[in-house]
């Protein structure tokens, strides 16, 4: 779809904001992530940086696993802008102490706890820029989950 740049910009682009935008639910190193308020069922990520490209990875991703046994894990992803800057994913709910598995798929790698999260009643991860499915496959074996930042808490 074509558009003037200038209509983009301005009071358009902050009306744009307002009506699609919604409680900011969190950050990582080069996202941040909002309640997409058209639908609140999806979260919309925004990449900060140009040059890690998670948003695009996560849309190649969901595009593989989609169909597959293994797409159980993932949060799917709804659209993706043209450039990648924005993603629309199904929101998940945050998961407590309790409910994380003890066991993963050999191929999820960043095993923060709050990458994963509940959806329809199943764990899946939400924030799978980075994964190992190119070097392990989508392999059935699981691992033990290291979560690693529940020390912090």
């Amino acid at each position: 779809m074509s558009h003037p740049e200038d209509l983009f910009s301005g009071v358009v682009q902050e009306d744009l904001w307002e009506l699609c935008i919604g409680e900011k639910l969190g950050q990582g190193m080069s996202r941040h992530v909002y309640v997409w308020e058209p639908d609140p069922t999806l979260v919309v990520k925004i990449e900060t940086l140009k040059s890690n490209w998670y948003n695009i990875e996560e849309f190649n991703t969901w595009n593989v696993i989609e169909h597959t046994k293994h797409a159980r894990w993932f949060a799917p992803v709804v659209a993706i802008a043209g450039g990648g800057s924005m993603l629309l994913q199904r929101r998940t709910q945050p998961l407590r102490r309790e409910e994380l598995p003890a066991k993963l798929p050999t191929f999820f790698t960043d095993t923060k706890s709050k990458n994963f999260g509940l959806l329809n009643g199943q764990v899946v991860c939400h924030d799978y820029g980075i994964h190992m499915l190119r070097e392990r496959g989508m392999s059935s074996r699981m691992i033990n989950a290291d979560w690693w930042d529940l020390d912090e808490e």
